[in-house]
């Protein structure tokens, strides 16, 4: 069983499932892979980097990136909020949603245990900020 894609997978059902992450980002726009025009502000998972099995093949540590994109929201030319504040209100909800969430895997169970970093970048689009959650989860298979 490949318990990086069941991570992704959970993470994924577990913050559109969570109306506060809703509230901020649309549940369709919680990308597994994101299409070639997302429409902002969206989310996806990044590439997860996973430790070795241990445990007798049962547990790994796994770090799973989220990465967050969002523009300055805007009510017809105005601007209402800085990409800035937009995306740090999405990056928060999925923070509040996952850190030390248990979800559901096949045959056990995950673990988000902490918050490695998060990385806030400006985007090469005008009005447009990205940010790169890097949790740790424990998933534990049987």
């Amino acid at each position: 069983m490949d318990l990086v894609l069941e991570l992704r997978k959970a993470a994924l059902t577990h913050l559109k499932a969570d109306p506060a992450v809703t509230a901020v980002i649309p549940a369709a726009q919680l990308y597994r892979k994101a299409p070639a025009s997302p429409t902002k502000p969206f989310a996806k998972p990044g590439t997860a980097i996973s430790g070795p099995l241990t445990g007798h093949r049962k547990r790994r540590d796994i770090r799973l990136p989220i990465y967050i994109r969002a523009d300055a929201r805007k009510i017809g030319t105005t601007i209402v909020e800085e990409a800035e504040d937009h995306m740090s209100r999405c990056a928060a909800a999925i923070m509040d949603s996952l850190y030390r969430a248990r979800l559901p895997v096949p045959g056990g169970t995950a673990k988000f245990v902490l918050i490695n970093d998060i990385r806030r970048m400006v985007d090469g689009e005008a009005d447009a900020m990205e940010a790169n959650i890097e949790f740790r989860a424990r998933v534990m298979a049987g």
